[in-house]
């Protein structure tokens, strides 16, 4: 049984003889990124709207779900380690990404959504005026936004927003941490035959 760290609830504390965080965090650095890229891939082209189907909306809803997996994972790392100033630095850093990676995820249902309901409209009017139930060409009820419409222009502004605003969190968040497990490194001194 691995153990638990405190407060983590139902995160175990290590998983293959590491904090849960370390791993944890790689997932957060790796897929929020990627998916911020997909986004905007996706905001500007209709033909990766289509290829990303399903795709899109879970990378964002998994991505946003892994978030509170690591800050909770490392909220119970940073009760086991003594008081540091990095450290709480990074803590509250990482907990600024969450409203950020809950935008991103957002963002990619609301791109999905749109491109979902080009595709295979809410419902039919049929009739060609003529009375109603008469047969007639089938007209969609609800049409995609058009390419260059006000309205799909600034769905692409927002999810580029929310994209480049959870990269630019994830980047700071753990650039700190990284600074926090590996600064001293900067200042030892380099070993013998090594230049530096």
């Amino acid at each position: 049984m691995t153990p638990a760290l405190p407060g983590s609830g139902l995160v175990p504390g290590f998983a293959a003889g590491l904090p849960t965080h370390t791993l944890v965090l790689h997932a957060v650095v790796v897929l929020l990124p990627l998916t911020a890229l997909l986004l905007v891939v996706c905001a500007f082209s209709d033909a990766a709207r289509r290829r990303a189907g399903l795709l899109l909306p879970v990378a964002g809803l998994g991505s946003l779900l892994l978030v509170p997996v690591a800050t909770s994972s490392g909220e119970a790392l940073m009760a086991r380690l003594p008081a540091d100033p990095g450290i709480a630095a990074h803590a509250a850093a990482g907990e600024a990404i969450l409203p950020w990676a809950v935008g991103l995820a957002l963002m990619c249902v609301a791109v999905w959504w749109i491109a979902a309901r080009a595709r295979h409209p809410l419902g039919q009017v049929g009739g060609d005026g003529a009375g109603a139930g008469a047969p007639g060409p089938a007209a969609p009820v609800w049409r995609s936004l058009p390419a260059r419409s006000a309205a799909s222009v600034l769905l692409a502004v927002l999810a580029t927003g929310a994209a480049v605003g959870t990269t630019v969190r994830v980047v700071h968040a753990g650039h700190l941490g990284a600074q926090s497990t590996w600064g001293y490194v900067v200042d030892m001194p380099a070993p013998a035959g090594e230049g530096g």
